[in-house]
């Protein structure tokens, strides 16, 4: 089956184009390639300290504090849906400043705020999966689950913010009410 990831419209089966707004057809619009991880699934993570992957089981509202098998290091991960992205680089401070909006797998909506100590930019479409993972009360890993890419914040101490931190506690927050 096939549904806009633009506008969540059914696509009727040999269009090229989405009939509502314009948008192509593209694998991002099976439904089958949009399914949030459930809790019975593996998803590799990738560890702050060591950077090691390994496979963690993600309960279904999409946060969890996670155990490195390889350093045992603690840290949190949160899992979301990505709504929207913006990044603007500055060359001569060698460095990447993100927005990205994400919709997490309760269906709470956030914004993202933070840099990243390189000009380069990183792939986050809309639709992707992906994981948030901060040490310590910052985030050090942003992974894009969909196509198997992270990216490390280290070396950026005080320019990445405490967006997620917000974000991770207000989804605990939530599960915690729901409990």
């Amino acid at each position: 089956m096939l549904i806009c990831n633009c506008c969540d419209t059914p696509i009727r089966t040999g269009a090229r184009f989405c009939e509502a707004c314009g948008d192509p057809v593209t694998a991002g619009d099976l439904v089958s390639n949009r399914a949030a991880p459930s809790a019975r699934e593996g998803v590799q993570i990738v560890c702050p300290r060591c950077e090691k992957q390994a496979l963690q089981t993600i309960p279904s509202h999409g946060v969890a504090q996670i155990t490195c098998p390889a350093c045992a290091t603690v840290f949190t991960t949160a899992i979301v849906r990505i709504r929207a992205k913006r990044s603007k680089g500055q060359k001569q401070r060698n460095e990447r400043s993100f927005s990205v909006r994400v919709e997490g797998l309760n269906g709470d909506e956030r914004l993202l705020e933070f840099v990243r100590p390189s000009y380069e930019d990183f792939e986050l479409r809309s639709r992707d999966l992906a994981a948030f993972t901060s040490l310590d009360g910052r985030l050090s890993i942003v992974q894009n689950l969909t196509i198997g890419r992270s990216m490390s914040l280290k070396g950026n101490g005080a320019g990445c913010l405490v967006a997620l931190l917000v974000c991770v506690l207000a989804l605990f927050l939530f599960v915690a009410l729901l409990s």
